[in-house]
């Protein structure tokens, strides 16, 4: 069952109750993940809640920007983004290793030619 779905009684599995997971998105309109945020500083405050001040760069627009939320929402949304990718991904991944720049030279090559996407043995 996905992370931000849970069943809202235990014996009622036809009603499901969402809920709302914190997001950081850019005036142009896109969601910002784990990969784009490039700083993160805490913001203490004696008489309101602690807060997160955190600078990304949106991969749409390629603009700095900087937003401030609340720090349980940060560390909401920190769980939420350590839940989508799984351990047995993580290690699939590791195993491939780093990509070569014979591969990327190969590919380029076989893009440029202009292949359909369906001959690149990819």
């Amino acid at each position: 069952m996905l992370p931000w779905l849970r069943a809202a009684n235990k014996h009622s599995y036809s009603r499901l109750v969402v809920v709302e997971v914190p997001s950081i998105t850019c005036p142009c309109g896109q969601k910002q993940t784990r990969k784009s945020i490039r700083y993160t500083q805490r913001i203490p405050r004696y008489l309101d809640d602690p807060s997160v001040r955190i600078e990304y760069r949106c991969p749409r627009c390629r603009h700095l920007r900087d937003t401030v939320m609340l720090l349980a929402e940060y560390r909401t949304l920190r769980e939420y983004w350590k839940s989508e990718v799984n351990a047995e991904e993580r290690e699939r991944i590791s195993s491939l290793g780093a990509i070569s720049f014979a591969e990327q030279r190969i590919m380029h090559e076989k893009l440029s030619t202009g292949n359909p996407l369906t001959e690149l043995d990819y």
